[in-house]
């Protein structure tokens, strides 16, 4: 049974040729697609279990998901409701800031599927999805304060995260985000790598 108690060891495993070939040995018998919701985009592919971990794994091991579908897997989805925010330690953790990782949160939430399976954004300008808020809508959603918000979105835009511009939205001048899921979602997939593997079966 391989077990890697450290983060070096682990990031070493994941950039070997070992998990590349396991990962195409996968693609080629069950497809590069999700195997959840059927995408084709930003494929990642998530240990069902540990105890093989480090090179012997078998297909049944291993399970091919979407980014957001990786992460639902690890329990890095969070929901939301009007009353309700809820904050990943994740997201904090890769800005390495407390507001901006609240304002990512707010903003994934946004990104992810609704009850009918789509995304809840509905603005398509410029082959992408937008979120149209104002800097003040921001404090009535999850208590961003004005001069938090431009601090926190700069944080994100100098990471590359999100992409900002300003679009009319119900005749208005409005700022827009739009995230960058490669860059986000290549983020997430590092620091899954980075945890450790602490339970032997894999939960």
């Amino acid at each position: 049974m391989a077990k890697w108690v450290t983060k070096e060891d682990r990031q070493k495993f994941y950039n070997s040729i070992e998990w590349q070939t396991a990962k195409e040995n996968l693609f080629s018998v069950r497809g590069r697609k999700c195997e959840i919701c059927g995408k084709t985009e930003s494929i990642q592919v998530h240990h069902l279990a540990y105890d093989r971990f480090g090179g012997d794994e078998l297909l049944t091991d291993l399970k091919i998901l979407c980014g957001f579908h990786h992460m639902e897997e690890h329990g890095l989805i969070f929901n939301n409701n009007s009353r309700c925010v809820s904050l990943g330690l994740m997201y904090v953790d890769i800005v390495d800031d407390l507001v901006a990782g609240l304002l990512l949160s707010q903003i994934i939430y946004w990104y992810l599927p609704g009850k009918t399976g789509q995304t809840k954004l509905r603005i398509l300008k410029e082959d992408r999805k937008w979120l149209a808020k104002r800097r003040q809508d921001w404090f009535d959603e999850c208590r961003i304060t004005i001069r938090q918000y431009v601090r926190a979105i700069k944080i994100l835009e100098d990471m590359n995260i999100v992409v900002t511009k300003i679009f009319k939205f119900n005749g208005e001048p409005t700022v827009h985000i739009s995230l960058n899921q490669d860059i986000f979602l290549g983020l997430v997939e590092k620091y899954l790598n980075n945890q450790l593997v602490e339970n032997d079966d894999g939960e």
